[in-house]
């Protein structure tokens, strides 16, 4: 039966994602670099999850969150950013679903 679930899981993760996280070094003048290292390449599985902040929900500048869930991973932070579909996302929630089928499930929304 886990095998069956396995399957069916493994057979939505049909998106792929960038997951890469801020480096923190800084330049001459003491400046962030604005560099990225690059923490993985996964597949995922896309779904919106809604907007961003309920304060800015209604308003016509909301950003769009978006939920991906992925096979079992700790290597992805909040903060981090993934780079998906020409889109650019900053990770908000992870969390470790930990069923008969392992995953992670990532909140990120939209930037501009």
């Amino acid at each position: 039966m886990v095998r069956e679930k396995s399957r069916e899981f493994a057979g939505t993760l049909r998106e792929w994602i960038r997951v890469e996280r801020p480096v923190n070094v800084r330049d001459g003048s003491g400046s962030a670099s604005g560099e990225f290292e690059l923490i993985g390449e996964y597949h995922a599985s896309a779904t919106p999850a809604g907007t961003g902040a309920e304060s800015i929900a209604e308003s016509r500048s909301a950003l769009l969150v978006w939920q991906f869930r992925m096979r079992q991973s700790d290597a992805i932070l909040p903060g981090d950013r993934i780079i998906w579909n020409d889109r650019i996302l900053t990770v908000r929630n992870v969390i470790a679903e930990l069923r008969p089928t392992p995953r992670t499930r990532i909140l990120a929304e939209e930037n501009r």
